[in-house]
């Protein structure tokens, strides 16, 4: 009881730090940010729970309520403001981090559920896709809570009503929060597991009548009202490809933005999709450093059939459930259209394992049985070890002085991976032993991998690529010092791919701080557990990832200006007066900003597209879309524009008739046609 009051402390100190902490800043970002920010502020002031309406009066059909109504309700309690918007998916991740604390305690032990919520709070990929308000780490906690219910129901002869409810209740939700996969999930995990266990017959268990009933009752109520106030109304303009002619809100909302997204012909394509194999590898990824330690958490799962037929202990069953929660995932978006942060659903179960074998390794003895092939063992380590390091290095020298454009360090490249494959080899001679316990050797393995091969790499790519970085001028815009690639920004974070070595000037401290820790933790983290002190090694690497996501955050908000256009709404704010004119250069999303930080509505030009397009073909949809010849008559008129665009996408129309620059800032301008503004001035 003292160790489970202790590591709860420990999980919400740590959530507190990393998540709560950073939820005052940057400011909302432009696209998904602040278009489902904006979503919610007209739930209130709109009155209006069932349509969701975004730039003040356009139907917004293409996805679930739920992470709307949880921020709609934070807006209503607290106000509109940024860290009232991003409160809901804060809290909902400390729910999850306390459900799998909750799961893996009941598998594994304290241990292993402390371990499991430790590398999923302190995971690269939760952190980074909640800093955007998207509800997929909400998807974890319903899959999470749902999967606790059900493996309770394996141990009951007759399953309890109220869990076979409650996990019909998580899937209604997960259905509200991000469409038909919450239910697919779930659904999916679960049937896999009884079909390889041979127990289909559990599902007849599970009051399939009612709990079908509790299901409607919650996920269809929504459904039924937006079909109802959003019916089909003829035929479409503007619509190549699949749709023609408008089926209402259940034929959008089922057939496009399900089916026809899942088979990539969705319509508008605004959208890019990861090859495959990265997409795999996106799940290793964004729960770096833990990882490292997957292989042998993977061998904990149940691989025989006999043993499936025979049948499996408690934590063997919930093991299998656990790596079906993230193949499911993997293998359903494997032949879909995906994104990076489509994998966030399955990082719990994940963590789950990686928390289930770290708490093995803990708790396991310090010597084990003799290993008879401990030397052949050492040597194949030692030379795998000393040629993979060697390589690196040698590749990372050369990559960096390309980089930095610094051709002299070519000479040092093969110096550096001679060393560091000395180094290596050595180090993996003295890291086992023939007496170590399994467990125990396959942590100091994955321990020196982990520093060897990340943490010293990183830590010298970082402080190299700070110390040659040139620190630019104060008041510097960071979009001077970047390179567009304009291909990438489909992505989710398509845009830090314009970063340059000039660039990097910005960045000096978190850098430097980033490279300090990765070192500092993956030494210490080899260290103990080379002495066999497994929980004080993790807990390093728990504190090195806090360091490591607090640098990240920081870097976010140096970064923000190219993602936000807030400080030109606020340089607007103060020149608004009614009759004035609010317009963006391209599609809503490029400056969604503008309208959520001003609340006025934003004119588009050539930008009837993306998300906003469906609901600009509803009859009352405001007529404000603009091509270039409308918008010429409009700029050369009586009224006051604001214009937002790229700096590198003005009409030559703009410029022949004149403008006023009224802002500039993150690569984007604010123009107006009242030209005395800047005489004012």
């Amino acid at each position: 009881m003292h160790n489970r009051r202790n590591f709860l402390f420990a999980i919400v100190a740590v959530w507190a730090v990393v998540y709560f902490a950073s939820i005052f800043t940057p400011p909302l970002l432009d696209d998904a940010d602040t278009v489902h920010a904006e979503a919610a502020r007209e739930m209130v002031t709109g009155h209006d729970w069932v349509t969701l309406h975004i730039d003040l009066g356009f139907r917004y059909l293409e996805k679930a309520p739920l992470m709307y109504w949880a921020v709609a309700s934070s807006f209503k309690l607290f106000g509109v403001h940024d860290w009232s918007a991003r409160l809901p998916i804060a809290l909902g991740v400390l729910a999850l981090l306390l459900i799998v604390y909750r799961l893996g305690r009941r598998i594994y032990g304290e241990e292993g559920g402390f371990y499991a919520a430790l590398a999923l709070a302190t995971g690269f990929g939760p952190f980074i896709f909640t800093r955007i308000l998207i509800p997929d780490m909400a998807v974890g906690l319903w899959m999470a809570l749902g999967f606790d219910f059900f493996l309770t129901t394996l141990e009951q002869e007759k399953p309890s009503l109220w869990l076979s409810w409650g996990m019909a209740a998580t899937m209604a939700l997960n259905v509200l929060t991000k469409g038909l996969i919450g239910l697919v999930f779930p659904l999916g995990a679960i049937f896999v597991f009884l079909l390889l266990t041979r127990n289909l017959r559990h599902l007849f268990k599970l009051h399939l009548i009612s709990s079908f009933l509790v299901f409607l009752g919650i996920a269809a109520p929504w459904h039924l009202l937006a079909g109802l106030r959003n019916p089909a109304h003829g035929p479409i303009i503007m619509a190549p490809g699949p749709l023609t002619h408008d089926q209402g809100f259940f034929w959008f909302y089922f057939v496009n933005e399900h089916f026809l997204r899942f088979l990539n012909k969705r319509f508008p394509a605004d959208y890019d999709t990861v090859p495959l194999w990265l997409f795999w590898g996106l799940m290793l990824l964004w729960l770096v450093p833990w990882t490292v330690f997957t292989p042998q958490a993977l061998l904990q799962i149940p691989r025989k059939a006999a043993d499936w037929r025979a049948g499996l202990n408690r934590q063997q069953q919930a093991t299998l459930l656990f790596a079906l929660w993230a193949v499911i995932v993997l293998v359903f978006f494997s032949f879909s259209s995906r994104q990076e942060y489509y994998v966030i659903p399955g990082a719990p179960g994940v963590a789950l394992l990686i928390g289930g074998w770290l708490a093995y390794e803990t708790n396991s003895t310090i010597q084990g049985p003799p290993w008879r092939w401990w030397k052949i063992a050492s040597q194949v380590l030692t030379a795998i070890m000393g040629l993979s390091t060697g390589v690196l290095w040698s590749w990372l020298v050369l990559l960096l002085s390309n980089f930095s454009n610094r051709p002299k360090y070519y000479m040092t490249g093969g110096f550096a991976g001679l060393a560091a494959a000395l180094l290596g080899g050595w180090l993996a001679s003295k890291t086992i032993s023939p007496a170590d316990h399994p467990e125990r050797r396959w942590g100091k393995i994955s321990s020196l991998a982990l520093m060897v091969l990340v943490g010293l790499p990183a830590c010298y790519a970082a402080v190299m690529l700070a110390m040659h970085a040139q620190t630019p001028l104060s008041g510097y815009d960071i979009a001077e010092l970047l390179k567009k690639n304009p291909e990438a920004y489909k992505l989710s974070f398509g845009h830090f791919l314009d970063l340059t070595p000039k660039a990097l000037g910005a960045f000096k401290l978190p850098l430097l701080l980033t490279g300090l820790a990765l070192a500092v933790g993956t030494v210490l983290n080899f260290i103990l557990r080379r002495d066999d002190r497994a929980f004080p090694a993790n807990v390093a690497l728990a504190l090195m990832m806090v360091v490591v996501l607090y640098q990240a955050h920081t870097g976010l908000v140096i970064f923000s200006p190219v993602l936000s256009s807030k400080v030109l709404a606020d340089k607007i704010a103060p020149l608004w007066k009614p009759g004035d004119i609010l317009e963006a250069n391209g599609d809503y999303e490029a400056a969604s900003t503008l309208t959520y930080y001003m609340g006025q509505q934003m004119r588009m030009l050539n930008g009837r597209d993306s998300n906003i397009w469906y609901g600009s073909i509803f009859p009352d949809a405001p007529a404000i879309f603009d091509d270039d010849k409308s918008f010429e008559q409009l700029w050369r008129g009586e009224k006051r524009v604001f214009f937002w665009t790229e700096e590198d996408k003005i009409p030559a129309y703009v410029s022949q008739a004149g403008y006023c620059q009224v802002a500039k800032w993150g690569g984007k301008l604010v123009l107006t046609n009242d030209r005395n503004l800047c005489g004012a001035r």
